[in-house]
């Protein structure tokens, strides 16, 4: 007799092994949204906590506090319980919700065509949009995003539905592939495009109180495009997920590579221990950087290794509690 087979919420493969995406992956992963409590509204201590809620307080669903009554308040909101026991009047105060669309910067640049475990940096990238995109749709916020590559930009105007969804993955996609399809005699980057123009595209394109995640390898973060993220904090929620390559935190084993950052070839000698041991230090200068970075804006960082899975990403991290 034959087995029946089973079937979870789970997609076939969540590493997904490869150097280039597949828009079939990226529609899958809706599965990893829907399976996942994004619209869960209890607080947590994830450091996305409060991503999407408003600031604005109000006559709304969540409960917030109790405090003193002033002149104006509305009085169905009076907690008669607490006046009677203090015998003094006191008011209910709630969080109003609000609507705070979400916006994906999403770097398909050079630096990112490179992997030495599981996938690539650029593939990951396009896995966390793809799921962020599709948490987004299924809550009913407007989602939009720039994708971007060295010699090229994709905008999406934030949109609710699904075809907004499909639009964005599909721009994703073709850019990542792109990354691959250069021929060895064509020229893979150019300079024409950097971090700080795309920031500064999305800052006049990003209306307030949105919800902005950036995702990528964050080498080319410079002071103008800090400034540019900064400009964009202010008035908005801003998280960076920083994707990495393992081999990138450590020099890999003792021999002679080649290797190139999309620009420029050099070799590298790792038979020498201390050009290992600055290797290493380099990556923690650089992370710790990015950290102190952000962290001078209160935005959150989260690290992501391409030898993660995406289910572990969004459950490690909290990704779920959105709200």
């Amino acid at each position: 007799m034959r087995k029946r087979k089973q079937t979870d919420s789970k997609i076939s493969n969540p590493l997904f092994f490869g150097a280039t995406s597949a828009l079939k992956d990226l529609i899958e992963l809706r599965q990893i949204a829907t399976s996942i409590e994004y619209q869960k509204k209890n607080r947590t201590n994830s450091q996305m906590t409060g991503l999407l809620s408003s600031a604005v307080k109000g006559r709304g669903i969540d409960f917030e506090e109790v405090r003193s009554y002033h002149p104006g308040d509305d009085v169905r909101n009076i907690d008669w319980k607490v006046t009677a026991r203090t015998l003094s009047p006191h008011t209910k105060v709630f969080t109003e919700e609000k609507e705070r669309p979400v916006f994906l910067i999403v770097d398909q640049s050079a630096s990112m065509f490179f992997g030495s475990r599981i996938t690539f940096k650029s593939v990951v990238a396009a896995r966390i949009a793809s799921v962020l995109a599709w948490c987004a749709h299924e809550q009913g916020d407007r989602i939009g995003g720039i994708i971007y590559s060295d010699l090229v930009h994709k905008k999406i105007k934030a949109k609710r539905g699904i075809k907004t969804v499909l639009s964005l993955l599909n721009e994703i996609n073709e850019l990542n592939n792109g990354l691959a399809s250069k021929s060895k005699n064509e020229p893979v980057v150019g300079k024409e495009a950097s971090m700080f123009e795309i920031l500064r595209l999305a800052r006049k394109v990003i209306k307030e109180q949105t919800s902005i995640f950036l995702i990528g390898d964050f080498l080319n973060l410079d002071d103008a495009s800090l400034i540019e993220i900064r400009s964009l904090a202010r008035k908005n929620k801003l998280l960076a997920m920083h994707v990495f390559d393992p081999i990138e935190t450590q020099a890999p084993r003792p021999n002679i590579y080649s290797i190139t950052d999309g620009y420029e070839r050099i070799r590298i000698n790792t038979n020498n221990k201390e050009f290992a041991k600055n290797y290493s230090k380099h990556y923690e200068n650089r992370l710790e950087k990015i950290h102190s970075n952000f962290s001078d804006i209160n935005s959150p960082v989260i690290s992501v290794s391409t030898n993660e899975s995406i289910e572990k990403i969004f459950f490690k991290n909290k990704l779920a509690n959105l709200k």
